[in-house]
């Protein structure tokens, strides 16, 4: 696994199959992060307890 420190206001890009994922940190409070992102729209960003939903078949709730 890769760590990267990144500051408020800075941007990490992932490129993957052609596609570019920005994640940009937009807040530090205490022990959460709000992060955004920019992706295509052909390309799902979900937090990895919805995508282990996903993949597990299990109905939006």
């Amino acid at each position: 696994m890769l760590t990267l420190s990144r500051k408020i206001g800075e941007t990490i890009i992932i490129s993957a199959g052609g596609h570019q994922i920005e994640i940009t940190v937009q807040a530090v409070h205490g022990n959460q992060v709000r992060l955004a992102t920019a992706a295509p729209k052909c390309v799902a960003v979900d937090r990895k307890e919805i995508y282990q939903r996903k993949m597990a078949g299990v109905p939006h709730v």
